[in-house]
């Protein structure tokens, strides 16, 4: 990275090569013989960095992610903005960690927009033979306490033809300072460091490796996957999505959240106050969409 020094009267400005490797911050005891590559199993791989620009950042409030437009979450502090960092491979391409979700196929052009009116990032990834899309948000207004205050959560779809992905989450807590441990679970993956646990929840595959986990899977037209990455307890394990009856109630308490007419505001605080106009169609549609997938839920249950 490159600093620029204030000009002084009769010079020019001087732009000064600063290194912001994770080893230089924080004077870790890494060995830099490869400090320009990133060391495979076989050969060396040159660093690549992402202009800053190519960022689209999501956030609870508490902190935030950096997503790239190649998928890969590059900078998480978690749970706190001033929390050690979990993934930074923005700072160090080999080190950092990381938690990608990119097309297998190389060559696909991406692009990223919000929701209107939301912290709803999605990545979009066009290709001859389909379009996929990744979702990229973290829940807000739920009480401290809940299980699902801490949470960031990747919907990846293909809307149209099909689409292969690859997955590589690849933690590396406190400034990739601290060792882990990962584990297998039926419902995807934990990951234990000594002072932090995260649990990456899924319902496809993962393969351990040794920085992480990783997977490949394909996806078709109309067809979606979750990944749930959430704090858990230090020698706890991931649980699955929530409950049918948890589902049930989180939809009452929402509906709880209608003016005396029935509709509902823009935006809505984490009490139930709102703060936007009436009415707004995105936030009816989600109820809709909701109400349709939980009497299919409670149909099938009975």
């Amino acid at each position: 990275m490159v600093f620029r020094l204030d000009e002084m009267p009769g010079q020019s400005a001087q732009y000064v090569p600063i290194d912001i490797s994770l080893a230089s911050l924080f004077h870790a005891d890494i060995d830099r013989s490869d400090a320009s590559h990133c060391r495979g199993a076989d050969t060396l791989k040159p660093m690549t960095y992402q202009p800053i620009e190519n960022y689209g950042i999501i956030g609870n409030m508490h902190t935030a992610a950096l997503v790239g437009m190649n998928g890969s979450i590059n900078w998480f502090c978690f749970p706190h903005f001033d929390s050690p960092s979990v993934f930074a491979t923005i700072l160090d391409d080999c080190k950092g960690g990381r938690f990608e979700i990119a097309p297998s196929k190389q060559g696909i052009k991406s692009k990223q927009l919000y929701w209107p009116d939301t912290n709803m990032l999605v990545t979009r990834f066009r290709s001859p033979s389909g379009v996929g899309e990744i979702e990229d948000f973290m829940p807000v207004g739920l009480p401290r306490d809940s299980p699902w205050h801490d949470q960031l959560i990747r919907r990846v779809k293909v809307v149209r033809g099909s689409m292969e992905f690859t997955v590589r989450c690849h933690p590396a807590f406190d400034y990739a300072r601290a060792t882990h441990r990962t584990t297998l679970t039926e419902q995807g993956a934990d990951f234990h460091s000594p002072g932090l646990s995260l649990g990456l929840v899924t319902t496809i595959p993962l393969t351990r490796d040794d920085r992480g986990v990783r997977a490949i899977f394909s996806l078709h037209e109309g067809q979606s996957v979750v990944f749930v990455l959430r704090r858990i307890e230090p020698d706890g394990h991931c649980e699955c999505c929530l409950s049918l009856d948890e589902a049930n109630a989180l939809f009452d308490r929402m509906l709880g959240y209608a003016n005396h007419v029935g509709l509902y505001a823009e935006e809505i605080g984490g009490s139930g106050e709102a703060l936007g106009n009436f009415p707004q169609a995105f936030t009816h549609l989600s109820l809709i969409s909701a109400v349709f997938n939980l009497d299919r839920a409670l149909g099938q249950k009975t």
